[in-house]
C-alpha cells in the first residue's frame, strides 16, 4: 500500500531535536511511502537509519543569489533580483518533479517568520511549490512573529489557498486562519512521540538551554539570563541537587550559551551537560532521567510534558506562551525577560507534574497528517 507515493520533503535541517523528531515521527508513521529529504550531507547516518527515505541536496545558489539573499534580510531587494532566486526555485522544484515526486511536505514549527517588512522571497516561494506539486502540505507550523498585515494577507490570500492541507499546532495561529477550508489544528505532532521506559532519578534537575542574544526584542535580556541561570544552579548544586544541561541545537548557539553559563559557576559547582548531534535516542534518554525539567525550547517543554516530568516553563516566544495556554497551564512560568526579581532556584524545586490528558493529546496530535492522508494517500 502507497508503495507508489513518492514524497518530496522540506524541513529545518539543522540537527535540531524537535525538527528531527518530526522526520523520525514522519518517516516511521509511512514505511511504505518513499520519501526524499532535502538536506546537507550531515544527515546521511539519520536517513540511514530508515528505509524508505533518499537524500535529496539543497538547491545549489550562486554567488550573486547568495549576496540577494543576504541583502534581503536587511532591506528590500529588486524584483530583477528575486527574480534570479525564483528562477532558481522554479528549476530545482521542476527537477524534483521530474525524479517522480507527486507529492510535497513542508514539516516543521516556526516555518512563517517575518523576517524583515514585506514579502520575501522564500515567501514567494511557498507560493509556486504548489504549482510544481498538486499535493502540497504543510505540517505541524505555527504563525509569526509577523511585522505587518501585508504579510498576513498575503498568506491568506495568495499561499495558503493553494495548498491540499495546513495544520497549525497551537490554536492562537489557526484561528488567524480558520476562514480556510484547508487548515486545521491538531496539537504538536511530537506528542505522537511514544519515549522509551526511563528510571527518573531524583533531584535531578534538567535545564534546556538556548541563545536569544541576536534575536529583536530579547536581545537585552541574555546577559540577564545567564546570569540568573547561573546563579539558581550554585543554588541548587548547594543543596545537594544534580544539574545538567540540554543543548538541543548546536547551530542556534545551545552550546555556546551552556558554555557560558559553566563559565561562570563558582569552583566547584560541577554540572553535566548533553549536547545534541543527531544522536536522538541518546539525548533523549538522558532526557528522560530527569526529574524536573527547566524548559525553554518548544520541544523541550512537549518532551516534558509526554515524559511527566516536574516543569518549570521559561518563556522566550508566543509559541511557547500559546501551548501553555493551549493545555491551560495554571502553575508559575516566566518570560526570559522578566526574571530580574524572581527566585529561579525556588521556583524550579516548586516545579511539579502537569495532569494533561495525554492520550488525548497523542490522538489528536495525529490529525497533523490528516489532510495529508485524505487527501493524497487514499486517493
Amino acid at each position: 500500500m502507497h508503495k507508489d507515493k513518492k514524497v518530496f520533503v522540506v524541513v529545518y535541517a539543522r540537527k535540531n531535536v524537535g525538527d528531527d523528531l518530526f522526520l523520525h515521527i514522519l518517516f516511521s508513521r509511512y514505511p511504505n511511502v518513499r520519501f526524499g529529504l532535502m538536506a546537507p550531507e550531515s544527515y546521511r547516518d539519520f536517513v540511514a537509519s530508515y528505509g524508505n527515505v533518499d537524500l535529496v541536496s539543497a538547491p545549489k545558489l550562486n554567488p550573486l543569489c547568495r549576496v540577494i539573499h543576504k541583502l534581503e534580510s536587511l532591506a528590500h531587494v529588486s524584483l530583477f533580483s528575486r527574480g534570479i532566486i525564483l528562477r532558481n526555485r522554479h528549476d530545482y522544484f521542476e527537477n524534483r518533479l521530474a525524479e517522480g515526486f507527486d507529492g510535497f511536505i513542508h514539516i516543521g514549527g516556526s516555518l512563517f517568520i517575518q523576517q524583515a517588512p514585506g514579502i520575501g522571497t522564500y515567501d514567494l516561494t511557498n507560493a509556486i511549490i504548489p504549482r510544481h506539486f498538486s499535493n502540497s502540505f504543510i505540517i505541524g507550523c505555527n504563525w509569526g512573529p509577523c511585522l505587518d498585515d501585508a504579510y498576513l494577507k498575503y498568506y491568506t490570500s495568495k499561499v495558503f489557498p493553494l495548498y491540499k492541507g495546513i495544520c497549525f499546532r497551537d490554536l492562537a495561529s489557526y484561528q488567524l486562519f480558520s476562514s480556510l477550508d484547508n487548515v486545521h489544528y491538531a496539537p504538536d505532532a511530537v506528542f505522537q512521540y511514544t519515549p522509551e521506559a526511563t528510571e527518573i532519578k531524583p533531584k535531578h534537575i534538567g535545564i534546556s538551554v538556548m541563545d536569544f542574544s541576536k534575536r529583536k526584542g530579547l536581545h537585552t535580556a541574555w546577559p540577564g539570563y545567564v546570569t540568573k541561570m547561573s546563579d539558581a544552579i550554585t543554588g541548587l548544586h548547594e543543596e545537594g541537587y544534580k544539574i545538567t544541561l540540554f543543548s538541543f541545537c548546536k547551530f542556534e548557539g545551545d552550546e555556546d550559551t551552556a558554555k557560558e553559563i559553566m563559565k561562570r559557576l563558582p569552583r566547584g559547582v560541577d554540572i553535566d551537560y548533553v549536547y545534541y548531534h543527531g544522536n536522538i535516542k541518546e539525548f533523549l534518554q538522558r532526557y528522560g532521567e530527569m526529574e524536573t525539567m527547566v524548559t525553554l525550547r518548544f520541544h523541550s517543554l512537549v518532551l516534558s510534558l509526554i515524559m511527566g516530568q516536574k516543569i518549570c516553563p521559561l518563556i522566550y516566544s508566543n509559541k511557547v506562551s500559546n501551548l501553555l495556554s493551549d493545555i491551560h497551564y495554571g502553575g508559575f512560568s516566566a518570560s526570559v525577560s522578566e526574571l530580574g526579581n524572581i527566585d529561579l532556584a525556588k521556583e524550579i524545586k516548586a516545579s511539579g507534574r502537569i495532569d494533561i490528558p495525554l492520550s488525548e493529546y497523542c490522538r489528536e496530535a495525529r490529525n497533523q497528517f490528516a489532510a495529508f492522508e485524505k487527501s493524497y494517500l487514499n486517493t
